[in-house]
């Protein structure tokens, strides 16, 4: 399962913005106020982040997947391939 992920991490099959509503009272992440309108994010955006992958994001290595520790769940929580992941959390 772990080279699967790797591959739908690398590859994402989802070639447009993942788009979320926010709601009409707003949002606020990390400090900053967001009104309610549309967001979203590209799979590739988040795939790619360094600091949910580490330095070596853009190298396959299916091993980042088999760990047990916080890391590996917030790349399981945001991982896009199989589900919507979570457009709304912090990195």
């Amino acid at each position: 399962m772990a080279c699967v992920q790797e591959a739908g991490r690398l590859y994402p099959p989802i070639p447009f913005l993942l788009l979320r509503r926010v709601a009409k009272g707003g949002l606020k992440i990390n400090d900053q106020f967001i009104p309610g309108t549309d967001i979203g994010a590209a799979a590739p955006a988040i795939n790619f982040n360094e600091g949910l992958y580490g330095h070596d994001a853009s190298a396959w290595r299916p091993e980042r997947w088999l760990g047990k520790g916080e890391g590996t769940r917030k790349m399981r929580r945001l991982n896009f391939t199989f589900g919507q992941g979570s457009l709304i959390r912090e990195f």
